[in-house]
């Protein structure tokens, strides 16, 4: 007697399948209170994961990983947070932001953003208060 069998082979690829990056959230315009937390958001997706920066008015914008002292961390789903919108004279986050998303399989860049950062000029010295006056009497 005589056994038979068969063998079955299956074959992967090697090679896995890549996609370009694509933009799927872009920052927009936003107005925060000086010294108050804000986040511009940059959904990005793509295979392998892009590498995600930021730009601000053109200029690469340096965040926590890269300067400790920073006050901008870039998150986990590469949103740009600021821990206190700053506006003064050695620093203003004001400005027209953007992300750019790269992989092997190309680089992609996400419409303008604008955060403005809005503050008082001059600070209140004092409460308001109420006051009499006669009728025609200027104030």
């Amino acid at each position: 007697k005589r056994l038979g069998f068969t063998i079955i082979l299956f074959f992967t690829s090697s090679t896995a399948a890549t996609t370009a990056p694509e933009i799927l959230e872009h920052p927009l315009d936003i107005v925060v209170a000086r010294n108050e937390p804000v986040t511009l958001n940059c959904k990005v997706s793509g295979d392998p994961e892009p590498n995600v920066e930021w730009f601000k008015d053109g200029e690469l914008v340096n965040t926590a990983r890269e300067d400790p002292r920073s006050h901008k961390i870039l998150l986990p789903d590469n949103g740009l947070f600021f821990l206190r919108a700053l506006h003064g004279k050695k620093e203003k986050d004001s400005g027209q932001y953007w992300c750019k998303a790269s992989n092997i399989r190309g680089t992609v860049t996400s419409r303008k953003g604008n955060l403005q950062v809005a503050y008082l000029e001059k600070e209140f010295r004092g409460l308001p208060s109420d006051v009499d006056v006669a009728v025609g009497s200027s104030v």
